[in-house]
């Protein structure tokens, strides 16, 4: 029998991102809510500066106690889940909240863990009526929503669309929090499992000529910018819904790809030497340990374990640009497109207070 204590729980919530999500959770949700973690007093220290931190449910939950998760996951209607990498951390919960009936959120930018989530629990949590809903972050909402808009928006048939991600940081610059980094390094490592996961998935029956493809750099006269193709979870992510709702909504799949801004010329040369890096050496086990042992050398210092400060997130901003582009009328599946859409979002900082506060916009 479960006991209900809360709307919901924020799993994690003296993490980096998890008091992030809890703020926004307090200013913006009447709810109840329970903060969950591995140490309930370290939650209270952390969002000491909350009013009324007292009203609040504390639950103590560890990913490596398989009963504390069970027991987390009576307490609630929903559970945001904060704890990554989730390739390590992730499936536990997921599953905890399955047998207790508990809707599960998260944050994850790791394709190879989401798509293998659905194929192991789908059935599951189909049949006890829970949902899971992935991807929830920066690396997912922002680029769906923004891509279900551009189809909506559109008269006639969306055939492709290109996202182009501009951050621009404040005086005192920006940095990532490392769990991120580390969640990109392992997400590389695992690209062979991925493959293998999706040989047996239907194919994308596209409409139109595919996307040009883009150079290792190129220049965007629009805002007089170098840009390069961004290697993170966008693409899959929407490549994932594309397919879904080619099976099920019998709708055709758009094109997507995503690029994203990196400035001046000398950004250019270490985002390239950077990226040559992190491909190589996520590859192999003494590679990653070299990626996350210097991960400040590697980084050029955009990669913190302490994160960014509140000034770096409050001074910081991101423009989200869609050009999309279809038929105005049925045509062909090689025929060029015959109309376009453009699409501009503009949100706070990308890593934390950016996606969180997309959790407000959706109906």
């Amino acid at each position: 029998m479960r006991k209900i204590i809360a709307d919901v729980i924020i799993f994690s919530a003296s993490g980096f991102t998890g008091k992030h999500v809890v703020e926004e959770f307090v200013c913006n949700s009447k709810l109840r809510i329970a903060l969950a973690g591995r140490n309930t007093n370290r939650i209270k220290q952390v969002n000491s500066h909350l009013k009324n931190l007292d009203k609040y449910q504390f639950i103590k939950a560890d990913v490596t106690n398989w009963t504390s998760l069970l027991n987390m996951c009576s307490q609630g209607q929903l559970l945001v889940n904060c704890v990554g990498p989730y390739k390590f951390y992730g499936e536990p919960v997921i599953k905890a909240c399955i047998m207790k009936g508990c809707d599960y959120i998260d944050v994850c930018g790791e394709p190879e863990f989401s798509e293998e989530i659905e194929l192991k629990y789908h059935k599951e949590a189909v049949e006890k009526g829970v949902f899971v809903i992935g991807s929830c972050g920066f690396s997912g909402l922002p680029t769906e929503l923004g891509l279900k808009f551009m189809r909506e928006s559109f008269k006639g048939t969306l055939i492709s669309c290109e996202c182009f991600i501009k951050v621009c940081a404040g005086k005192e610059g920006y940095k990532l929090n490392y769990p991120t980094y580390q969640s990109t390094v392992w997400s590389l490592a695992s690209s062979k499992q991925l493959s293998k996961l999706r040989k047996n998935l239907p194919n994308m029956n596209y409409c139109g000529p595919e996307i040009p493809k883009r150079g290792k750099y190129f220049w965007r006269d629009s805002d007089n910018s170098h840009y390069v193709p961004y290697s993170a979870a966008d693409s899959s992510i929407v490549k994932r819904s594309q397919r879904w709702n080619q099976i099920h909504l019998n709708s055709i799949p758009i094109r997507f790809s995503t690029n994203i801004c990196i400035g001046g010329s000398t950004n250019v040369i270490r985002y390239l030497l950077f990226d040559w890096i992190l491909h190589r050496f996520s590859k192999n086990s003494l590679g990653r340990y070299l990626l996350e042992k210097f991960h400040p050398l590697i980084t050029f210092g955009y990669i913190s374990k302490k994160g960014p400060t509140r000034s770096q997130i409050n001074t910081t901003s991101t423009t989200i640009t869609f050009e999309g582009v279809g038929y105005t009328e049925p045509s062909s599946k090689k025929e060029k497109a015959t109309s376009n859409i453009v699409a501009c979002v503009s949100m706070p900082d990308p890593g934390y207070r950016g996606h969180l506060s997309w959790f407000w916009k959706v109906p």
